[in-house]
C-alpha cells in the first residue's frame, strides 16, 4: 500500500477556460485505431476501478506493462471512470473530461495538460510514460490518468494489481489491526488486506473488519496475502458489498459460511492447496457465475454453493472430488484444466 505520488507539475493561469472549437473532434471509435502501431505483450496484471476489474472482453489486452509502467485501453478506463473522451485527429490528441476537469494527452508525448473548468487554471504534468498504440488500440498510462483526476491509486505487488478509487477526494490512513498472528488493513479505496503467516483466527461473525466493510459506501475487494494458511468460518459472512477476493496458494482450508451472503461476488478461484471447502462457504452468493477449483484433491461440502443459483461455469481437475455436478446448481457447465 502507498499514498499517492505526484509527478512534476508546472502551473499556468488562464483568464478563462475555452475549448479549441476550430479543431475537428471525431468519435472515440476513430481514436481507437489512430497512430502508429506498437507491439506489447499482455502481462499478468489487473486494474480495478472502484473495485471493478477492467475487462476488454478478450479482443485485446485489458492491461499491458511497457517499460515497467502499466497501460490500459483508453475506452475501458474512460467508461470505468464515467468520463467523456474524444480525439483530435490532426494532432493525435486525447481529451478526457470529468470531475470538472479536462486532461489533454498526445500519442508519444510525455506532457499532460490539465484544465480546470471552474478556476480557469491550467497545469502541465510531465509523465515518464506517454500514451501509445497497442493492438491497434489507444492505451494510456493508468497512473498518469489517475493522478490527473486526483484519484487514489494503490499497487499490490503480491497480486500484481492496481487499485484506483474515485470515491474519496482525499487519502486517509488505513484502518487496521491485528488478527492473531495476522494483520489486517482497510483502505479508503475499499481494499481489505490480510497478511502475515499462519491461520486466520475463528472470530465467528464478529470479525474485526466486519463493521468497516459493511459501512463502506462502495464495493469491497479482499486481498489475502501469501502466508495466510486458512480462511476461518464466517470470515466475510454477510459483507454484501464484497465484489472480489484474491486467495493465495498458501491457503489450505476455507471455513463454513466464509463468504455466505456476499451478493456481489462474481468469480472465485480456489487455489491448488485448498484441501477442504466448508459448509455453505459460498452459499447465497447470487452474483457468482464462475468458479475455478484448481486442486486435484479439494473436498467440497455438499452445500458449499447452496443458493448460489447463477453459477454457470465451473473449472476443475477431471476426476477430482470437485468434478461432481451435484455440488453445484442445476445446469452448470463443468470444464477441465
Amino acid at each position: 500500500m502507498f499514498k499517492k505520488r505526484r509527478p512534476i507539475r508546472r502551473q499556468k493561469v488562464k483568464g478563462a477556460f475555452t475549448m479549441k472549437k476550430a479543431l475537428s473532434v471525431f468519435a472515440l471509435s476513430v481514436l481507437m485505431t489512430a497512430g502508429a502501431a506498437f507491439t506489447a505483450h499482455a502481462q499478468d496484471v489487473k486494474v480495478y476501478v472502484n473495485n471493478d476489474m477492467l475487462d476488454s472482453g478478450g479482443a485485446y489486452p485489458s492491461a499491458v506493462i511497457i517499460n515497467d509502467y502499466t497501460y490500459v485501453p483508453l475506452a475501458e478506463i474512460s467508461n470505468a471512470l464515467g468520463f467523456e473522451c474524444s480525439w483530435i485527429a490532426e494532432s493525435k490528441t486525447i481529451l478526457m473530461s470529468g470531475n470538472g476537469k479536462q486532461i489533454k494527452m498526445q500519442i508519444n508525448n510525455s506532457t499532460v495538460t490539465i484544465e480546470d473548468y471552474e478556476t480557469g487554471l491550467e497545469d502541465e504534468i510531465i509523465i515518464p510514460s506517454a500514451p501509445t498504440i497497442v493492438s491497434s488500440k489507444t492505451f494510456v498510462p493508468v497512473r498518469a490518468v489517475a493522478d490527473a483526476f486526483e484519484a487514489d491509486t494503490q499497487w499490490d505487488a503480491n497480486t500484481k494489481s492496481v487499485y484506483i478509487s474515485t470515491m474519496s477526494g482525499e487519502y486517509h490512513e488505513d484502518i487496521g489491526g491485528e488478527a492473531g498472528e495476522l494483520n489486517w488493513t482497510f483502505s479508503d479505496a475499499g481494499v481489505l488486506t490480510i497478511s502475515g503467516a499462519g491461520p486466520m483466527p475463528d472470530y465467528g461473525p464478529d470479525t474485526p473488519w466486519a463493521y468497516v466493510c459493511k459501512e463502506h459506501d462502495g464495493n469491497i475487494h479482499v486481498k489475502i496475502n501469501e502466508g495466510v494458511t486458512s480462511i476461518s468460518a464466517d470470515a466475510f459472512k454477510g459483507i454484501s458489498n464484497l465484489s472480489g477476493v484474491d486467495i493465495p496458494f498458501s491457503v489450505t482450508e476455507i471455513g463454513g459460511n466464509a463468504f455466505n451472503g456476499c451478493y456481489l461476488l462474481t468469480k472465485v478461484n480456489i487455489p491448488y492447496n485448498v484441501a477442504f471447502v466448508g459448509n455453505k462457504a459460498f452459499s447465497d452468493c447470487t452474483s457468482l457465475t464462475d468458479v475455478t477449483i484448481a486442486g486435484s484433491g479439494t473436498n467440497i461440502s455438499t452445500d458449499a454453493f447452496s443458493y448460489s443459483i447463477n453459477i454457470k461455469n465451473v473449472n476443475v481437475k477431471k476426476g477430482s472430488p470437485a468434478d461432481n455436478t451435484e455440488l453445484y446448481p442445476k445446469g452448470v457447465h463443468i470444464s477441465y484444466s
